[in-house]
């Protein structure tokens, strides 16, 4: 079977192109298999560039990878999760772990994240922060000449 393709070339003439000395039915699995799998990394490294290599913290930048140094921590400790509190400080650059009056360091005492005790606690807030006489009255549009109209 010869399938002729879209300049008018015939898929014997690709095969002989390429020294594909298979039927066309194998010519097409062949190049298939060269197109890599969804969602898969198309570059890897080998050597001491390879993601587990003992050297790779030692040739790489940023120093990735697994360090030849000692580590005393536990397994559980060094493969713990980053905390809400380092999360802020990585993505938003919210420092929240640091006092902003003495600089010591701040703990964490509770977390609510029940969304009924969230916004009763903000009802208090509002309530506290704002009396029903403690705002200015509203302005009204500026008086004379703006200087565009």
């Amino acid at each position: 079977m010869i399938l002729r393709l879209a300049d008018g070339e015939t898929n014997s003439a690709v095969a002989r192109r390429y020294r594909v000395s298979r039927p066309t039915v194998s010519l097409w699995r062949v190049l298939a298999a060269l197109v890599p799998r969804p969602r898969a990394h198309l570059t890897r490294y080998h050597g001491v560039f390879a993601p587990h290599s003992r050297w790779r913290a030692e040739v790489t930048p940023k120093g990735r990878g697994k360090a030849m140094t000692t580590d005393l921590r536990t397994p559980a400790e060094r493969h713990r999760a980053m905390s809400w509190a380092q999360r802020l400080k990585r993505v938003f650059g919210i420092e929240i772990e640091t006092c902003e009056q003495c600089g010591g360091k701040v703990k964490v005492v509770a977390s609510i994240e029940k969304p009924a005790v969230i916004a009763k606690i903000l009802r208090h807030l509002e309530s506290r922060s704002s009396p029903a006489g403690s705002r200015p009255p509203p302005r009204g549009p500026p008086l004379g000449d703006l200087g565009f109209l």
